[in-house]
């Protein structure tokens, strides 16, 4: 047997491909590691370790968290064995990398390819997704992004961006998605080892592995990531109705999906609760239309996968017809939350891969020039993503936040004062937070895409935060930020006696925590409440705690309206 049809040759290639990961993420730095949602899952992780599975939502107190708990929870556990939340979710990362290649010839050897050929698909997926997009390069003109750009901006010209055939700026290229702090890259492997597991054996049309393997490897991509696991789930019904609906283990195999279903269920539960309503709601629009998003980023995959599609089994090419066709329909016709259907071209493009890797494995004499054309064309692409993460380190200013002591802290000299911080964390557990969401969080490099960033270093629930994917649709958003104006920000319009009230009464029995800085306009009203007093000062900067106030309907009083009674 050579190497190419060896299992080794699958970790070699994961191997190769979770260094190239971990390299990136070391040399960028916590800039990089941080990602666009580090402090964000960070919050969310440690709510749930202090919590339970179902924590109440640290951006938005009083209300329930809505989103899985997995990811963010291990993110978290793992920083905690020393390195911090961010390192954590980098070493996810490189170990999705490196799981990522056996799972994936799991999926070819399953489908009945040939040791060359699974080589070939894993280089398909690899190189492949957006193949031609330094081409857009080209077509900008070297037009260079702002000092200190994000890569999603930096990038975005290999999306065509700013052109009519532009589509989503987050399907750059294959790498980004284990550069970034998120739950996608995690659950990939165990997507591909559950479809494995549910191909024909070669030698007949049941399927190769056992019900409760395949259900294990789809209840954890469930928990990581829902949209990864649910369509997983759903092309592992459509593939196994024969069996089911006429096999003699039918039973097994229902008993199997039950359990995968329950096993991610506790994960899933957050998720669940009803959604809020009447408040605003976060827009992500990154350009591109479904149908540039569905064929631009496999413009070079799709001769190769359609040729290919004639190699494989005629078992197996309908389960992948089904598979690539379900996720065009989601990618074209779905609405998922914050224009998440972008994900399905991803799914797309590892599912390509697989008759284009059977197509190029094939390649001999002068036509197997066309592969080594095949990397040529590809290579630019993938160099660009290493070099955008790189100039982001080198150029973004410095965190604010960052690791110290395999904790997240504000750097040196960035409030709040660490007295602040200690006494905050040994207050009232039932207490709530309120930090200043314009100046502070500002100073801290805090914003929509990343949320407050005390939040991850807090030990209770803020009051609010400025609009985000946690805190949005919250009736009484509107509320709660002009309460904070009036306090925080000088000059204000905003009266915040009367708003601090109705705050207070919307989380009736509960203390509230008040960070404040020296400018703060709202500390003289803090010292006129009765009992308020104040747990630590330092350098001007003040943590207070206001006692618990009853409930009544303030609305009124207060002309919010349409707000939580």
């Amino acid at each position: 047997m050579s190497l190419a049809d060896r299992r080794l040759a699958a970790w070699l290639e994961g191997a190769l491909l979770a260094a190239a990961v971990l390299a990136v993420l070391v040399l960028g730095g916590e800039v990089v590691r941080a990602s666009y949602h580090g402090f964000l899952h960070a919050a969310v992780g440690e709510a749930v370790l202090r919590e339970g599975l179902r924590p109440e939502n640290p951006y938005h107190a009083g209300a329930p968290l809505r989103y899985y708990t997995l990811y963010p929870m291990l993110g978290v556990l793992l920083g905690r064995l020393g390195g911090g939340p961010l390192l954590g979710f980098a070493l996810l990362d490189v170990l999705a990398a490196l799981l990522f290649a056996p799972a994936l010839d799991s999926l070819g050897r399953a489908a009945g390819l040939s040791g060359r050929a699974r080589r070939w698909t894993f280089l398909a997926a690899v190189f492949g997704f957006n193949a031609l997009g330094w081409l857009g390069f080209l077509l900008a003109g070297g037009e260079a992004a702002a000092p200190g750009a994000a890569p999603v901006l930096r990038l975005a010209p290999l999306t065509f961006a700013g052109t009519p055939i532009a589509w989503d700026q987050r399907l750059q290229a294959f790498l980004p998605k284990f550069l970034n702090v998120s739950s996608f890259a995690p659950a990939l492997p165990f997507v591909l080892w559950a479809w494995s597991g549910a191909l024909p054996a070669r030698a007949g049309g049941a399927a190769a592995g056992t019900p409760w393997r395949v259900a294990a490897a789809a209840a954890a991509a469930l928990a990581l990531n829902p949209l990864a696991g649910g369509f997983a789930g759903l092309v592992l019904a459509l593939w196994l109705a024969p069996v089911v609906l006429r096999g003699p283990r039918r039973g097994s195999w229902l008993l199997a999906g039950g359990a995968a279903v329950l096993l991610a269920l506790p994960f899933l539960l957050p998720a669940f609760q009803p959604a809020a309503t009447g408040g605003p709601r976060v827009e992500v629009r990154l350009g591109g239309h479904p149908l540039s998003d569905l064929l631009g980023p496999l413009v070079l995959l799709l001769p190769f996968g359609l040729v290919g599609l004639c190699r494989l089994p005629r078992g197996t090419a309908w389960r992948w017809g089904v598979a690539a066709g379900l996720a065009a329909v989601f990618l074209v016709a779905a609405e998922l939350p914050w224009g998440n259907e972008y994900k399905m071209a991803r799914i797309g493009g590892i599912l390509w891969a697989l008759p284009a890797g059977a197509a190029l494995a094939e390649l001999h004499g002068r036509s197997g020039l066309l592969r080594s054309l095949f990397l040529l064309l590809a290579l630019p692409t993938t160099a660009a993503v290493p070099w955008a993460y790189l100039a982001w380190a080198r150029e973004a200013p410095p965190l604010p936040i960052r690791t110290q002591g395999g904790r997240l802290a504000p750097a040196p000299g960035t409030p709040p004062p660490p007295a602040l911080l200690a006494a905050e964390a040994e207050a009232d557990p039932r207490a709530a937070v309120l930090a200043d969401p314009f100046g502070l969080a500002g100073a801290l490099g805090g914003g929509r895409v990343q949320g407050h960033p005390l939040a991850p270093l807090l030990h209770h629930p803020l009051v609010v935060d400025r609009l985000q994917v946690h805190n949005e649709g919250q009736p009484d958003l509107d509320l709660r930020l002009r309460c904070a104006h009036g306090l925080f920000v000088p000059g204000s319009d905003q009266d915040p006696a009367p708003l601090l009230t109705a705050v207070r009464r919307r989380l009736a029995g509960r203390p509230l925590l008040v960070f404040t800085g020296p400018e703060d306009p709202g500390r003289p009203l803090l010292v006129g409440i009765e009992g308020a007093r104040i747990l630590a000062e330092e350098d001007g900067f003040g943590l207070w705690l206001l006692p618990p106030m009853a409930a009544i309907d303030c609305d009124q009083a207060t002309g919010t309206g349409g707000g939580r009674r």
